[in-house]
């Protein structure tokens, strides 16, 4: 949700989010619309079709549970590597490279 999008916005859109679906099964179970519905306000819907789809997989091929390796991560819909390595970095504790875009180029 971060994503091209300022924290202010996010923050009371991701807590409802979570009410609506807090786990990826839950996610995956709902009919996409559901999930592109509760996205809304928050442009880019592509990434809700996304995460809708990334849910699916994480059910069926990790029974749920977000991988924790950079191989399966880049594999789930709409993650790229700044997004893989992020995940690994804060929600694993790895000690993996991450650059933020924001930051200057030398």
């Amino acid at each position: 949700m971060l994503q091209q999008t300022q924290v202010p916005r996010v923050v009371p859109r991701w807590e409802a989010f979570l009410d609506r679906f807090p786990t990826a099964a839950v996610c995956a179970a709902a009919p996409v619309g559901d999930v592109v519905r509760a996205w809304e306000g928050l442009g880019y819907n592509r990434r809700a079709v996304d995460l809708h789809w990334a849910a699916a997989v994480v059910v069926e091929r990790h029974g749920g549970q977000l991988p924790g390796d950079l191989a399966a991560l880049l594999a789930l819909p709409g993650i790229g590597p700044y997004t893989a390595r992020a995940v690994l970095v804060f929600a694993f504790e790895q000690d993996v490279g991450l650059v933020d875009t924001n930051a200057g180029r030398f």
